[in-house]
Order: structure tokens, then sequence, then C-alpha cells
């Protein structure tokens, strides 16, 4: 007995001398990090060294650049297909700058002389549940090119949960520097959403807060080079393990329980916190030569049964919302679309009582474009440089 295991052991002495240097190694790395530490001094960066802090980063809320995602229609959609049958699965794609692609050809052109209308917004704005063709933001675009008679690029810039705050972040990190014509803004619901529920756009939640630390440690380490390495290795492990539990990868929670109903005075400090960020993207776009656009969004009355979106004890709150995006377009002279007053909308053209299905993101892209053949003439175009 005694034999055989020494005779293992002499087979595999490299191995067994490697694993414990190995451990060796650790370990003493483990006291010496312990042990420096605890010195007085260890948190101070001395000149030329990196402090041990990650750096806080402003967030691009956006979907990751050169990437498809595959989304599976919900019932509601099903339930309120507008004038076209409603698919099982949409996909969205995206260009190299995280715009979401039309279904054939590139988001913008190469050439310098077309213009460009840059869309931001939230879920209203991606339009998630629409033909990629149908989408709004490319449809504007088409149908400008027709009534111009130039070349227009229609950007989608939108991304379910944005709010106003992030739209200036995005506008400052990626659409300013291709020098659009024009920027749209459609913003309301998410920033009712994030006032409403942390009281601020500075939340610390890491999806919704603008500034974000990334995490330290061995942990977020590994996860980052398991990311790297096996990606897509990993997505089927997690698919396999979701499918086995019953759940479907990726799924959400249930319904958000209803807000208690806000007080005026509430309301009143959501629409100054509202009102200033809608400022800041107007002023920003403009110290650019960029023209802004301000659009309301679209949506049924809060009698609707579909008022899940912007529950009741907040439709009143969402209007006064509405009044100070008008008042701001008004006071400073941006371009307003209304589509909040422009018509009356049904479930025909908003599947759950918010949401574009493709009858009315063909609908909106028509009052759109009509209202940016004022903004976007064609000597203006011409006079870039």
């Amino acid at each position: 007995m005694g034999n055989t295991t020494h005779g293992r052991f002499d087979r595999h002495a490299r191995t067994f001398f490697v694993v414990f240097v190995i451990g060796l190694v650790i370990g003493g790395l483990a006291v010496t990090e312990t042990l420096l530490s605890a010195l007085p001094d260890a948190l101070v960066a001395r000149s030329g060294e990196r402090p041990f802090a990650p750096p806080r980063e402003l967030v691009l809320r956006e979907y990751q650049p050169n990437a498809r995602f595959a989304f599976a229609a919900p019932a509601i959609r099903q339930a309120y297909p507008g004038d076209r049958p409603a698919r099982g699965v949409y996909t969205l794609d995206t260009d190299a700058d995280g715009f979401i692609l039309p279904a054939r050809g590139p988001a913008r052109r190469a050439e310098r002389q077309a213009a460009t209308v840059v869309f931001l917004g939230g879920s209203t704005t991606e339009a998630m549940y629409v033909d990629p063709e149908n989408r709004f933001p490319h449809r504007v675009g088409q149908l400008l090119e027709q009534r111009l008679g130039i070349p227009v690029d229609g950007l989608n810039a939108g991304r379910s949960g944005n709010n106003s705050l992030h739209a200036t972040l995005l506008l400052t990190g990626k659409v300013l520097p291709l020098r659009p014509d024009v920027v749209v803004l459609m913003e309301a619901v998410n920033d009712l959403g994030v006032l409403a529920s942390h009281g601020s756009y500075w939340t610390a939640s890491r999806d919704l807060g603008p500034v974000r630390t990334p995490r330290a440690g061995i942990e977020p380490a590994v996860q980052r080079l398991r990311d790297a390495s096996f990606p897509h290795t990993w997505r089927a492990i997690k698919r396999a393990i979701a499918a086995a539990k019953g759940t479907p990868s990726g799924a959400v929670g249930g319904a958000a329980q209803s807000p208690p109903s806000p007080s005026s005075d509430q309301v009143q400090r959501w629409a100054d916190d509202y009102e200033a960020s809608l400022r800041q993207f107007v002023s920003t776009a403009r110290v650019w030569r960029i023209e802004p656009v301000l659009m309301t969004q679209a949506r049924l009355p809060a009698t609707d049964e579909a008022g899940r979106f912007v529950p009741d004890v907040l439709a009143a709150a969402h209007e006064a919302f509405n009044v100070r995006l008008r008042s701001v377009a008004a006071a400073d002279s941006v371009p307003l679309i209304d589509l909040a007053a422009g018509r009356t909308w049904t479930r025909h053209e908003l599947y759950d009582g918010l949401h574009f299905n493709d009858t009315g993101s063909l609908a909106a892209a028509d009052i759109i474009a009509a209202a940016l053949e004022t903004v976007l003439r064609p000597s203006r175009v011409l006079a870039r440089d």
C-alpha cells in the first residue's frame, strides 16, 4: 500500500511541486497584501501612481455597437397588431456607433452632403416591437428625402429606460461628433419614473444612474475575463440553466406596484428637475450649432385599460411634464412636435397605450416629417460647412 502511494507521488512529483509553489506564492501575496493594507498611508497615491479606487464614469446608456438583439413580442403586442400582423420575434441591429439600423443598408451614408436627424429617447423612440423599416426615425428620414429632394439620414439612438439626462449624455458622447443638423428628443415617462421612484436623476441604480463606479475585486475581474474569453459559452450555460428552471432567459420580473399618489409639491419638484434637464439638452445642442426639437409622447387617456406604463396616480404628473415641455419650447423658441395633443390616438396604433405598433409608427412618421420640413430646409443643408 505504501509503495503504491509512494509510486504515485513519484510519478506526479513535478505536478505536486508546481501546485505547492503556486499555493505558496498566493498565500505569500495574501499575507503581504494584508500587511501593506494596514499601513497608515496604504491608500495614499504618490506622483505617477494610480489610486486603487476605480475611476467613476459617465454612462452612455445605449445598445452595444455592432450587435444584434432578438425580442419576443409580448402578448399585448400580439393582441393589438394594427394594420399589419405582429411578428413573434423582432430583431434590433446596431451599427459601429450603437445607432439602431434599418433592415437594409447602414444607418447613415458616407456622403457629407447628406442631412442628418438624430432621434433620442426611450422605448417609445427605439420602437422595439416594430419592423426595422417602419420604425419612425428611419421612416422620417425617407419621407424628408422624398419631400426635400436631398439625402436625409434619420438615426435612431433610442434605448428602453433612457430619460432626458441620458439623452444629453448620448448627445455629448456620440451624437455631437456627427455634427447632425437636427436632434429630436422625446422623453417624459422615463423622467417621471426615475424622479418618482428615486427622487433624483442621480440615483445609485447601476442601470439608471448617470454615474457608475466599476466594481473592484476578484469577482468582477473574473467576470470581465470570462466575458472577454468565452462569452458565447457562458451565454449558452446561462440559457441551459434558465431552461432547466423553466425560466425564459432574460425574463423580467412582474409588473411594478403602483406608486402612491404624489402631492402637488412633489410633482412641482419633479417638473422643475425635468425642465432643467430639457433646457440642458437644448443648450448643449445649440452651442454646437445643432437645431434641437422637442416632442411629446403619444399616450392614451389614463382611463384606458393600458395605463400600466403611466399608472393613473401619475397621469396628472405626466400631463404636468407635457406642459413643462411645451413651455420650454415656447420660451426658448424650440420647434415642438406635439404628438400628445396633435391627434387622437387609439389602441389600433398604441398597442399598450404608450408604445407604437407599425401602424402607429408610420402615422407618427408622417406627423414628424411634416413638422421637420420647416426645420430642415434645403438651403440650410446646402450651407453646411
